[in-house]
């Protein structure tokens, strides 16, 4: 995923309307839980035994990274195929179920849109200049092999995300 985003780096920092991702902060959102201040150490801890049964039930995904678009917020790039995704976030939700119960799960199930961010967008303005830049640009993939998630806590500093992890998950029964 690092070599496919720094392809686009160059192509994506010439644009001042736009926060280009650094490698490290890189990621596929799957679920968020909740506040660090609202949630207790306990249950956090009992979701991520649940996510750790849960997914080792799961299989190692074979993603393909690729197909940049613009979205309303960021630029974003397709991953593919999407069914290990969402039965990964699938997964992730039950856990906090298992907890919580169904109906305090937080977040809407749909609509999820599994892709990786590379930049996000922090000015308003016509999307078309982005739209062609991307479309000028070379269309690259990358194959990934994903075989854990994290469970972190995340903070939005100087219009980007950042986190600290909390938890590894392997998926599989690695």
């Amino acid at each position: 995923m690092a070599s496919l985003a720094d392809e686009y780096r160059d192509v994506l920092s010439s644009q001042p309307s736009l926060d280009v991702i650094p490698v490290e902060w890189l990621h596929l959102t799957m679920q968020g839980i909740g506040f660090v201040d609202q949630v207790p150490p306990a249950e956090v801890d009992a979701i991520v035994e649940a996510a750790r049964v849960r997914c080792a039930a799961l299989s190692p995904m074979k993603l393909t990274i690729g197909s940049p678009h613009v979205d309303s917020e960021s630029i974003q790039i397709a991953v593919q195929p999407a069914e290990p995704i969402r039965q990964l976030r699938s997964a992730i939700r039950s856990a906090i179920a298992n907890v919580w119960g169904a109906d305090r799960v937080p977040e809407a199930a749909e609509p999820y849109n599994p892709h990786m961010s590379l930049a996000y967008i922090n000015a308003p303005g016509p999307g078309t200049p982005l739209v062609q830049m991307l479309n000028d640009a070379p269309q690259i993939t990358a194959d990934a092999l994903v075989t854990s998630c994290q469970l972190i806590v995340l903070n939005r500093d100087e219009g980007m995300y950042v986190w600290e992890p909390h938890a590894t998950i392997t998926i599989g029964r690695g």
